[in-house]
């Protein structure tokens, strides 16, 4: 194929990119796979969804917001590694107790 896909996948190409050295095209690579896999069925998911704004889903809002402005000044000033992304997991946390404490109430 002209494009660098094979039959392989993605996965299978970005080991043999970094092999020969072409780190950034077996980035882009995964990079692509990842945004169509997640985009095309949540895309479609969203329109099957009834849109309920309860408290969990303007708390997930607010939740991701926080998250968004974290990660964007963390790489923003370069510090990213897992003390710094620890966080965000926390935050994930708090949402799943939450939501647990929301639903048993």
């Amino acid at each position: 194929m002209s494009n660098g896909h094979s039959l392989a996948g993605p996965s299978i190409n970005a080991i043999i990119w970094v092999r020969q050295g072409k780190e950034r095209l077996a980035l882009a690579n995964i990079s692509e796979a990842m945004m169509i896999q997640a985009t095309i069925p949540s895309s479609l998911a969203l329109f099957a969804t009834p849109w309920l704004f309860d408290t969990p889903l303007i708390v997930a809002g607010v939740l991701t917001a926080i998250a968004i402005v974290y990660l964007w000044s963390v790489f923003r000033r370069g510090n990213v590694d897992a003390r710094w992304l620890l966080p965000i997991g926390l935050l994930h946390g708090v949402f799943a107790a939450f939501v647990a404490w929301h639903f048993v109430r």
